[in-house]
């Protein structure tokens, strides 16, 4: 038995054209008529199964182990884009400073956002966190 090149449909599933090269996409399902039967059970369930597992179903505890260790946050500048992390905030603040906005006008702007964002009192609870850890990290 000939071995089929990567990415090539079996001619089963290819659609049939007159006279032309069969044109297959991916993602094509074929017509129930061209699968064997019982074949677009076992398709089907194939699909099902390989979409809900995670990377991690499965493996050994070898392959784990190389694995590497989860990734940090994405930051800006130091800060965290995470709600409450400042980074995000920062973000909006350099992209109104570069259309020519006043820095203070922009910070404002961007105070204005996050509380319609998040609720002022949650808002006033991310600006107490980063004053603290400001104030944590001046005094190392």
């Amino acid at each position: 038995m000939a071995k089929a090149k990567k990415g090539a449909v079996p001619p089963q599933f290819a659609k049939k054209t007159k006279g032309k090269k069969p044109v297959v996409k991916p993602g094509d399902v074929a017509p129930p008529g061209d699968m064997p039967k019982g074949a677009s059970d076992f398709v089907s369930r194939m699909i099902a199964s390989r979409a809900s597992k995670t990377p991690a179903q499965g493996m050994t505890a070898a392959k784990k182990s190389k694995m590497k260790p989860k990734m940090k946050p994405k930051t800006y500048k130091g800060k965290s884009t995470a709600p409450g992390g400042g980074g995000s905030f920062q973000m909006a603040v350099d992209a109104m400073v570069r259309q020519g906005m006043d820095p203070k006008k922009a910070a404002g702007i961007a105070a204005t956002q996050g509380r319609a964002k998040y609720g002022a009192k949650k808002f006033a609870g991310f600006a107490a966190a980063g004053k603290k850890r400001a104030a944590a990290k001046k005094r190392k």
